[in-house]
Protein backbone atom coordinates (compact mmCIF):
# COMPACT_ATOMS: atom_id res chain seq x y z
CA UNK A 1 0.00 0.00 0.00
CA UNK A 2 2.87 2.34 0.89
CA UNK A 3 4.57 1.65 -2.45
CA UNK A 4 1.30 2.29 -4.31
CA UNK A 5 0.84 5.67 -2.62
CA UNK A 6 4.48 6.52 -3.32
CA UNK A 7 3.98 5.84 -7.04
CA UNK A 8 0.80 7.90 -7.15
CA UNK A 9 2.42 10.87 -5.47
CA UNK A 10 5.70 10.80 -7.37
CA UNK A 11 5.35 11.71 -11.05
CA UNK A 12 9.08 11.29 -11.67
CA UNK A 13 9.14 7.74 -10.27
CA UNK A 14 5.90 6.82 -12.04
CA UNK A 15 7.22 8.14 -15.37
CA UNK A 16 10.54 6.35 -14.89
CA UNK A 17 8.80 2.97 -14.51
CA UNK A 18 6.62 3.41 -17.61
CA UNK A 19 9.47 4.73 -19.76
CA UNK A 20 11.80 1.98 -18.62
CA UNK A 21 9.33 -0.69 -19.76
CA UNK A 22 8.59 1.10 -23.05
CA UNK A 23 12.22 1.86 -23.85
CA UNK A 24 13.21 -1.71 -23.09
CA UNK A 25 10.72 -2.82 -25.73
CA UNK A 26 11.57 -0.15 -28.32
CA UNK A 27 15.33 0.36 -27.85
CA UNK A 28 16.17 -2.89 -26.12
CA UNK A 29 14.98 -5.11 -28.93
CA UNK A 30 18.57 -6.00 -29.87
CA UNK A 31 19.15 -7.32 -26.36
CA UNK A 32 15.89 -9.23 -26.07
CA UNK A 33 16.27 -10.92 -29.43
CA UNK A 34 19.97 -11.71 -29.06
CA UNK A 35 19.48 -15.37 -28.00
CA UNK A 36 17.21 -15.94 -31.01
CA UNK A 37 19.41 -14.36 -33.64
CA UNK A 38 22.79 -15.57 -32.36
CA UNK A 39 21.48 -19.12 -32.81
CA UNK A 40 19.95 -18.43 -36.23
CA UNK A 41 22.82 -16.39 -37.69
CA UNK A 42 26.59 -16.80 -37.91
CA UNK A 43 28.98 -14.25 -36.37
CA UNK A 44 29.72 -13.01 -39.91
CA UNK A 45 26.01 -12.46 -40.68
CA UNK A 46 25.63 -10.72 -37.31
CA UNK A 47 28.44 -8.40 -38.40
CA UNK A 48 26.76 -7.54 -41.72
CA UNK A 49 23.49 -6.71 -39.92
CA UNK A 50 25.43 -4.43 -37.57
CA UNK A 51 26.96 -2.52 -40.49
CA UNK A 52 23.51 -2.14 -42.13
CA UNK A 53 22.05 -0.89 -38.82
CA UNK A 54 24.88 1.61 -38.48
CA UNK A 55 24.21 3.18 -41.88
CA UNK A 56 20.46 3.13 -41.21
CA UNK A 57 21.02 5.05 -37.97
CA UNK A 58 23.20 7.60 -39.78
CA UNK A 59 20.52 8.24 -42.42
CA UNK A 60 17.80 8.43 -39.74
CA UNK A 61 19.59 11.47 -38.32
CA UNK A 62 20.19 13.17 -41.67
CA UNK A 63 16.85 12.61 -43.44
CA UNK A 64 14.72 14.08 -40.65
CA UNK A 65 17.08 17.01 -39.91
CA UNK A 66 17.02 15.95 -36.21
CA UNK A 67 13.65 17.69 -35.79
CA UNK A 68 12.78 15.40 -32.86
CA UNK A 69 15.39 17.31 -30.81
CA UNK A 70 13.28 20.49 -30.99
CA UNK A 71 10.10 19.07 -29.45
CA UNK A 72 10.98 19.86 -25.82
CA UNK A 73 11.64 23.53 -26.65
CA UNK A 74 8.43 23.74 -28.71
CA UNK A 75 6.39 22.23 -25.89
CA UNK A 76 7.80 24.77 -23.44
CA UNK A 77 7.25 27.82 -25.68
CA UNK A 78 4.09 27.23 -27.76
CA UNK A 79 0.38 26.98 -26.98
CA UNK A 80 -1.55 23.75 -27.64
CA UNK A 81 -2.89 24.74 -31.09
CA UNK A 82 0.46 26.16 -32.19
CA UNK A 83 2.24 23.11 -30.80
CA UNK A 84 0.16 20.67 -32.90
CA UNK A 85 0.67 22.83 -35.99
CA UNK A 86 4.38 22.96 -35.23
CA UNK A 87 4.59 19.17 -35.03
CA UNK A 88 2.95 18.55 -38.42
CA UNK A 89 4.89 21.39 -40.06
CA UNK A 90 8.33 20.28 -38.86
CA UNK A 91 7.52 16.66 -39.67
CA UNK A 92 6.65 17.77 -43.20
CA UNK A 93 9.97 19.66 -43.38
CA UNK A 94 11.66 16.38 -42.50
CA UNK A 95 9.68 14.73 -45.32
CA UNK A 96 10.98 17.26 -47.85
CA UNK A 97 14.52 16.56 -46.67
CA UNK A 98 13.92 12.81 -47.03
CA UNK A 99 12.57 13.19 -50.58
CA UNK A 100 15.64 15.16 -51.70
CA UNK A 101 18.10 12.74 -50.07
CA UNK A 102 16.20 9.75 -51.46
CA UNK A 103 16.38 11.03 -55.06
CA UNK A 104 20.10 11.85 -54.83
CA UNK A 105 20.91 8.51 -53.15
CA UNK A 106 19.06 6.47 -55.76
CA UNK A 107 20.97 8.25 -58.54
CA UNK A 108 24.20 6.99 -56.95
CA UNK A 109 22.82 3.70 -55.63
CA UNK A 110 25.65 1.46 -56.82
CA UNK A 111 28.36 3.81 -55.57
CA UNK A 112 26.70 4.00 -52.14
CA UNK A 113 26.37 0.22 -52.01
CA UNK A 114 30.13 -0.12 -52.55
CA UNK A 115 30.91 2.46 -49.86
CA UNK A 116 28.52 0.84 -47.37
CA UNK A 117 29.62 -2.71 -48.16
CA UNK A 118 26.00 -3.72 -48.82
CA UNK A 119 23.98 -5.09 -51.75
CA UNK A 120 22.63 -2.31 -54.00
CA UNK A 121 19.10 -3.75 -53.61
CA UNK A 122 19.21 -2.79 -49.91
CA UNK A 123 19.75 0.95 -50.48
CA UNK A 124 16.06 1.81 -51.07
CA UNK A 125 14.99 -0.29 -48.07
CA UNK A 126 17.66 1.41 -45.95
CA UNK A 127 16.41 4.88 -46.96
CA UNK A 128 12.75 4.19 -46.16
CA UNK A 129 13.57 2.40 -42.92
CA UNK A 130 15.77 5.34 -41.88
CA UNK A 131 13.03 7.89 -42.53
CA UNK A 132 10.36 6.00 -40.64
CA UNK A 133 12.81 5.32 -37.80
CA UNK A 134 13.11 9.11 -37.59
CA UNK A 135 9.29 9.37 -37.55
CA UNK A 136 9.07 6.87 -34.68
CA UNK A 137 11.75 8.76 -32.73
CA UNK A 138 9.90 12.01 -33.44
CA UNK A 139 6.53 10.77 -32.22
CA UNK A 140 7.92 8.96 -29.17
CA UNK A 141 9.59 12.27 -28.23
CA UNK A 142 6.13 13.86 -28.49
CA UNK A 143 4.74 11.15 -26.19
CA UNK A 144 7.60 11.80 -23.75
CA UNK A 145 7.02 15.54 -23.39
CA UNK A 146 3.23 15.06 -23.38
CA UNK A 147 3.79 12.46 -20.62
CA UNK A 148 1.64 10.05 -22.58
CA UNK A 149 3.06 6.88 -21.02
CA UNK A 150 0.41 4.53 -22.39
CA UNK A 151 0.89 5.59 -26.02
CA UNK A 152 4.66 5.28 -25.60
CA UNK A 153 4.34 1.78 -24.13
CA UNK A 154 1.77 0.62 -26.73
CA UNK A 155 3.91 1.84 -29.64
CA UNK A 156 6.97 0.13 -28.18
CA UNK A 157 5.17 -3.19 -27.65
CA UNK A 158 3.59 -3.37 -31.13
CA UNK A 159 6.86 -2.38 -32.83
CA UNK A 160 8.77 -5.08 -30.96
CA UNK A 161 6.21 -7.81 -31.71
CA UNK A 162 6.14 -7.06 -35.46
CA UNK A 163 9.93 -6.71 -35.63
CA UNK A 164 10.74 -10.02 -33.95
CA UNK A 165 7.93 -12.03 -35.57
CA UNK A 166 8.64 -10.86 -39.12
CA UNK A 167 12.41 -11.30 -38.72
CA UNK A 168 12.23 -14.85 -37.36
CA UNK A 169 9.71 -15.99 -40.00
CA UNK A 170 11.78 -14.52 -42.82
CA UNK A 171 15.07 -15.97 -41.53
CA UNK A 172 13.55 -19.44 -41.19
CA UNK A 173 12.18 -19.24 -44.75
CA UNK A 174 15.63 -18.56 -46.21
CA UNK A 175 18.37 -21.04 -47.05
CA UNK A 176 21.06 -18.54 -48.04
CA UNK A 177 21.90 -14.99 -46.94
CA UNK A 178 19.66 -15.33 -43.89
CA UNK A 179 20.82 -11.96 -42.57
CA UNK A 180 18.43 -10.46 -45.15
CA UNK A 181 15.52 -11.88 -43.15
CA UNK A 182 16.61 -9.85 -40.12
CA UNK A 183 17.02 -6.71 -42.21
CA UNK A 184 13.65 -7.13 -43.98
CA UNK A 185 11.85 -7.93 -40.71
CA UNK A 186 13.17 -4.81 -38.99
CA UNK A 187 12.31 -2.67 -42.01
CA UNK A 188 8.72 -3.98 -42.15
CA UNK A 189 8.12 -3.17 -38.47
CA UNK A 190 9.66 0.30 -38.69
CA UNK A 191 7.83 1.29 -41.88
CA UNK A 192 4.39 -0.01 -40.78
CA UNK A 193 4.51 1.70 -37.36
CA UNK A 194 6.14 4.81 -38.84
CA UNK A 195 3.42 5.31 -41.47
CA UNK A 196 0.65 5.09 -38.85
CA UNK A 197 2.37 7.58 -36.52
CA UNK A 198 3.14 9.92 -39.43
CA UNK A 199 -0.53 10.08 -40.45
CA UNK A 200 -1.54 10.70 -36.80
CA UNK A 201 0.71 13.77 -36.45
CA UNK A 202 -0.17 15.23 -39.87
CA UNK A 203 -3.95 14.87 -39.33
CA UNK A 204 -3.76 16.42 -35.87
CA UNK A 205 -1.77 19.50 -36.90
CA UNK A 206 -2.95 19.88 -40.52
CA UNK A 207 -0.14 22.37 -41.21
CA UNK A 208 2.50 21.64 -43.83
CA UNK A 209 4.53 24.76 -44.62
CA UNK A 210 4.97 27.35 -41.88
CA UNK A 211 8.13 29.48 -42.11
CA UNK A 212 7.72 30.77 -38.53
CA UNK A 213 7.87 27.26 -37.11
CA UNK A 214 10.75 26.28 -39.39
CA UNK A 215 12.71 29.34 -38.24
CA UNK A 216 12.10 28.29 -34.64
CA UNK A 217 13.18 24.70 -35.29
CA UNK A 218 16.21 24.95 -37.59
CA UNK A 219 18.60 26.91 -35.28
CA UNK A 220 18.04 24.21 -32.63
CA UNK A 221 18.01 21.24 -35.01
CA UNK A 222 20.99 21.98 -37.28
CA UNK A 223 23.62 21.77 -34.50
CA UNK A 224 21.87 18.60 -33.33
CA UNK A 225 22.48 16.96 -36.72
CA UNK A 226 26.21 17.36 -36.14
CA UNK A 227 25.80 16.31 -32.51
CA UNK A 228 23.78 13.20 -33.33
CA UNK A 229 26.07 12.20 -36.20
CA UNK A 230 29.12 12.66 -33.99
CA UNK A 231 27.43 10.69 -31.23
CA UNK A 232 26.74 7.95 -33.74
CA UNK A 233 30.41 8.00 -34.72
CA UNK A 234 31.21 7.48 -31.04
CA UNK A 235 28.89 4.48 -30.99
CA UNK A 236 29.54 3.01 -34.43
CA UNK A 237 32.94 4.09 -35.82
CA UNK A 238 34.62 1.29 -33.90
CA UNK A 239 32.49 -1.32 -35.70
CA UNK A 240 33.06 0.18 -39.16
CA UNK A 241 36.82 0.45 -38.54
CA UNK A 242 36.96 -3.08 -37.14
CA UNK A 243 35.36 -4.29 -40.38
CA UNK A 244 37.96 -2.36 -42.38
CA UNK A 245 41.01 -3.58 -40.45
CA UNK A 246 39.85 -7.04 -39.28
CA UNK A 247 36.85 -9.05 -40.57
CA UNK A 248 33.08 -9.51 -40.24
CA UNK A 249 33.60 -12.34 -37.74
CA UNK A 250 35.32 -10.03 -35.22
CA UNK A 251 32.75 -7.30 -35.92
CA UNK A 252 30.01 -9.82 -35.10
CA UNK A 253 31.58 -10.83 -31.75
CA UNK A 254 32.32 -7.21 -30.82
CA UNK A 255 28.83 -6.04 -31.84
CA UNK A 256 27.18 -8.82 -29.87
CA UNK A 257 29.21 -7.94 -26.76
CA UNK A 258 28.33 -4.28 -27.25
CA UNK A 259 24.65 -5.20 -27.52
CA UNK A 260 24.86 -6.83 -24.09
CA UNK A 261 26.75 -3.87 -22.62
CA UNK A 262 24.28 -1.43 -24.17
CA UNK A 263 21.49 -2.80 -21.98
CA UNK A 264 22.59 -0.33 -19.29
CA UNK A 265 22.30 2.46 -21.86
CA UNK A 266 18.74 1.37 -22.62
CA UNK A 267 17.94 1.82 -18.93
CA UNK A 268 19.66 5.23 -18.99
CA UNK A 269 17.62 6.36 -22.02
CA UNK A 270 14.40 5.33 -20.26
CA UNK A 271 15.29 7.07 -17.01
CA UNK A 272 16.38 10.21 -18.87
CA UNK A 273 13.01 10.28 -20.68
CA UNK A 274 11.36 10.55 -17.28
CA UNK A 275 14.02 12.87 -15.83
CA UNK A 276 14.02 15.53 -18.59
CA UNK A 277 10.40 16.82 -18.27
CA UNK A 278 10.71 16.85 -14.45
CA UNK A 279 14.11 18.56 -14.60
CA UNK A 280 12.88 21.23 -17.04
CA UNK A 281 9.97 21.99 -14.68
CA UNK A 282 12.32 22.39 -11.71
CA UNK A 283 14.65 24.64 -13.73
CA UNK A 284 11.64 26.80 -14.61
CA UNK A 285 10.78 26.98 -10.91
CA UNK A 286 14.48 27.68 -10.10
CA UNK A 287 14.31 24.90 -7.51
CA UNK A 288 18.03 24.14 -7.35
CA UNK A 289 17.92 22.45 -3.94
CA UNK A 290 15.41 19.81 -5.01
CA UNK A 291 17.40 19.17 -8.21
CA UNK A 292 20.55 18.55 -6.14
CA UNK A 293 18.73 16.27 -3.71
CA UNK A 294 16.99 14.13 -6.35
CA UNK A 295 20.02 14.00 -8.67
CA UNK A 296 22.16 12.59 -5.84
CA UNK A 297 19.62 9.76 -5.37
CA UNK A 298 19.38 9.28 -9.16
CA UNK A 299 23.16 8.98 -9.57
CA UNK A 300 23.33 6.59 -6.61
CA UNK A 301 20.63 4.29 -8.03
CA UNK A 302 22.19 4.22 -11.50
CA UNK A 303 25.65 3.54 -10.04
CA UNK A 304 24.26 0.54 -8.16
CA UNK A 305 22.50 -0.81 -11.29
CA UNK A 306 25.69 -0.37 -13.35
CA UNK A 307 27.81 -2.10 -10.70
CA UNK A 308 25.54 -5.14 -10.50
CA UNK A 309 25.33 -5.33 -14.28
CA UNK A 310 29.13 -5.34 -14.66
CA UNK A 311 29.49 -8.17 -12.14
CA UNK A 312 26.72 -10.32 -13.64
CA UNK A 313 27.37 -9.65 -17.33
CA UNK A 314 29.57 -12.73 -18.09
CA UNK A 315 26.73 -15.08 -17.22
CA UNK A 316 24.30 -13.02 -19.33
CA UNK A 317 26.61 -13.46 -22.34
CA UNK A 318 26.96 -17.21 -21.77
CA UNK A 319 23.23 -17.78 -21.31
CA UNK A 320 22.22 -15.77 -24.38
CA UNK A 321 24.79 -16.97 -26.93
CA UNK A 322 26.80 -19.96 -28.16
CA UNK A 323 30.48 -20.25 -27.17
CA UNK A 324 31.68 -18.68 -30.44
CA UNK A 325 30.63 -15.27 -29.03
CA UNK A 326 32.27 -15.59 -25.59
CA UNK A 327 35.68 -14.17 -26.54
CA UNK A 328 34.28 -10.65 -26.07
CA UNK A 329 33.43 -11.08 -22.36
CA UNK A 330 36.57 -9.24 -21.23
CA UNK A 331 35.35 -6.11 -23.04
CA UNK A 332 32.22 -5.76 -20.90
CA UNK A 333 33.49 -3.55 -18.03
CA UNK A 334 35.10 -1.18 -20.56
CA UNK A 335 31.89 -0.95 -22.61
CA UNK A 336 29.63 -0.55 -19.57
CA UNK A 337 31.94 2.06 -17.98
CA UNK A 338 31.70 4.02 -21.25
CA UNK A 339 27.93 4.05 -20.96
CA UNK A 340 28.23 5.16 -17.33
CA UNK A 341 29.99 8.30 -18.57
CA UNK A 342 27.18 8.75 -21.12
CA UNK A 343 24.80 8.75 -18.14
CA UNK A 344 26.88 11.40 -16.33
CA UNK A 345 27.06 13.47 -19.53
CA UNK A 346 23.24 13.67 -19.76
CA UNK A 347 23.12 16.00 -16.74
CA UNK A 348 25.08 18.91 -18.31
CA UNK A 349 23.69 18.20 -21.80
CA UNK A 350 20.08 18.36 -20.57
CA UNK A 351 20.81 21.79 -19.10
CA UNK A 352 22.14 22.96 -22.48
CA UNK A 353 18.99 21.65 -24.19
CA UNK A 354 16.92 23.69 -21.75
CA UNK A 355 19.01 26.79 -22.49
CA UNK A 356 18.66 26.12 -26.29
CA UNK A 357 22.47 26.14 -26.57
CA UNK A 358 22.73 23.05 -28.77
CA UNK A 359 25.79 24.44 -30.57
CA UNK A 360 27.90 23.65 -27.49
CA UNK A 361 26.47 20.13 -27.40
CA UNK A 362 27.50 19.61 -31.02
CA UNK A 363 31.00 21.01 -30.46
CA UNK A 364 31.76 18.66 -27.56
CA UNK A 365 30.46 15.61 -29.40
CA UNK A 366 32.42 16.39 -32.59
CA UNK A 367 35.70 16.69 -30.65
CA UNK A 368 35.02 13.41 -28.82
CA UNK A 369 34.20 11.65 -32.11
CA UNK A 370 37.47 12.85 -33.67
CA UNK A 371 39.41 11.53 -30.67
CA UNK A 372 37.59 8.21 -31.01
CA UNK A 373 38.50 7.85 -34.70
CA UNK A 374 42.17 8.77 -34.13
CA UNK A 375 42.62 6.22 -31.31
CA UNK A 376 40.81 3.54 -33.33
CA UNK A 377 42.99 4.21 -36.37
CA UNK A 378 46.22 3.92 -34.36
CA UNK A 379 45.42 0.94 -32.14
CA UNK A 380 42.82 -1.34 -33.82
CA UNK A 381 45.53 -2.91 -35.99
CA UNK A 382 47.54 -3.69 -32.84
CA UNK A 383 45.00 -4.85 -30.23
CA UNK A 384 41.76 -5.23 -32.22
CA UNK A 385 38.52 -5.27 -30.23
CA UNK A 386 40.11 -3.92 -27.04
CA UNK A 387 41.32 -0.81 -28.89
CA UNK A 388 37.79 -0.22 -30.18
CA UNK A 389 36.26 -0.50 -26.70
CA UNK A 390 38.94 1.60 -24.96
CA UNK A 391 38.79 4.37 -27.59
CA UNK A 392 35.04 4.68 -27.06
CA UNK A 393 35.46 4.81 -23.28
CA UNK A 394 38.12 7.55 -23.55
CA UNK A 395 35.93 9.54 -25.95
CA UNK A 396 32.96 9.35 -23.56
CA UNK A 397 35.14 10.53 -20.66
CA UNK A 398 36.23 13.53 -22.77
CA UNK A 399 32.59 14.17 -23.77
CA UNK A 400 31.44 14.26 -20.15
CA UNK A 401 34.39 16.40 -18.98
CA UNK A 402 33.86 19.00 -21.72
CA UNK A 403 30.14 19.41 -21.09
CA UNK A 404 30.58 19.49 -17.32
CA UNK A 405 33.16 22.29 -17.69
CA UNK A 406 30.95 24.22 -20.16
CA UNK A 407 27.91 24.13 -17.86
CA UNK A 408 29.86 24.85 -14.66
CA UNK A 409 32.10 27.66 -15.89
CA UNK A 410 30.31 29.21 -18.88
CA UNK A 411 26.71 28.94 -17.65
CA UNK A 412 27.64 29.10 -13.94
CA UNK A 413 25.31 26.23 -13.11
CA UNK A 414 26.13 24.06 -10.10
CA UNK A 415 23.04 21.84 -9.83
CA UNK A 416 25.22 18.70 -10.04
CA UNK A 417 28.28 18.94 -7.74
CA UNK A 418 31.42 17.21 -9.07
CA UNK A 419 31.62 15.12 -5.89
CA UNK A 420 28.52 13.14 -6.97
CA UNK A 421 30.23 12.21 -10.23
CA UNK A 422 33.58 11.46 -8.60
CA UNK A 423 32.08 9.04 -6.08
CA UNK A 424 30.13 7.23 -8.80
CA UNK A 425 33.21 6.83 -11.02
CA UNK A 426 35.26 5.57 -8.05
CA UNK A 427 32.66 2.86 -7.36
CA UNK A 428 32.64 1.75 -11.02
CA UNK A 429 36.46 1.48 -11.03
CA UNK A 430 36.41 -0.72 -7.89
CA UNK A 431 33.66 -2.93 -9.32
CA UNK A 432 35.54 -3.31 -12.63
CA UNK A 433 38.65 -4.43 -10.72
CA UNK A 434 36.56 -7.06 -8.90
CA UNK A 435 35.23 -8.22 -12.30
CA UNK A 436 38.71 -8.84 -13.74
CA UNK A 437 40.15 -10.39 -10.57
CA UNK A 438 37.23 -12.80 -10.19
CA UNK A 439 36.26 -13.20 -13.86
CA UNK A 440 36.43 -16.99 -13.57
CA UNK A 441 34.84 -17.10 -10.11
CA UNK A 442 31.11 -16.64 -10.55
CA UNK A 443 30.35 -17.22 -6.86
CA UNK A 444 32.43 -14.27 -5.65
CA UNK A 445 30.97 -11.88 -8.23
CA UNK A 446 27.38 -12.91 -7.55
CA UNK A 447 28.11 -12.83 -3.82
CA UNK A 448 29.02 -9.15 -4.18
CA UNK A 449 25.79 -8.58 -6.15
CA UNK A 450 23.79 -10.21 -3.34
CA UNK A 451 25.57 -8.00 -0.78
CA UNK A 452 24.75 -4.87 -2.82
CA UNK A 453 21.08 -5.91 -3.02
CA UNK A 454 20.91 -6.47 0.76
CA UNK A 455 22.47 -3.07 1.52
CA UNK A 456 20.14 -1.30 -0.95
CA UNK A 457 17.07 -3.09 0.44
CA UNK A 458 18.04 -2.04 3.98
CA UNK A 459 18.60 1.60 2.97
CA UNK A 460 15.39 1.63 0.91
CA UNK A 461 13.26 0.33 3.79
CA UNK A 462 14.93 2.80 6.14
CA UNK A 463 14.12 5.65 3.73
CA UNK A 464 10.45 4.58 3.41
CA UNK A 465 10.13 4.24 7.18
CA UNK A 466 11.62 7.69 7.78
CA UNK A 467 9.31 9.26 5.19
CA UNK A 468 6.31 7.54 6.79
CA UNK A 469 7.26 8.90 10.22
CA UNK A 470 7.80 12.42 8.81
CA UNK A 471 4.33 12.41 7.19
CA UNK A 472 2.69 11.28 10.43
Amino acid sequence: MRIKSLLKGNTLLNSAIWYTVGTFLLKGINFFTTPIFTNLLSTEEFGIITIYSTWSAIFAIIVGLSMNGTIGSAKANLGDKEYNEYLSSTLFLGTISFAVICIVSLLFKNELANIFGLKSSLILILLFESFFAFVINYVTAVFTFDRNHKAFLFTSAISTIINVSASVLLILSMNNERYLGRIYGGAIATIVIGVILYIKIILKGRTFINIKYWRFALPIAIPLILHNLSHLVLNQADKIMLQKYTNDDIVGIYSYTYTIGALINTIQIALNSAWMPWYFEKLKEKNSEEIKKVSAIYIGIFTVLTSMFILGSPEIVKILSPESYWSGIGLLPIIIAGYYFVFLYTFPSNFQFYMKKTNFIAMGTIISAIINIIINYIFIKKIGMYAAALSTLIAYIVLFAMHFIIVKFKFRNADFPFLYNLLGVFVIIIISCIFYIFLNNMFVRWGVIFLIICVCAYLGLKYLKRNSIDKN
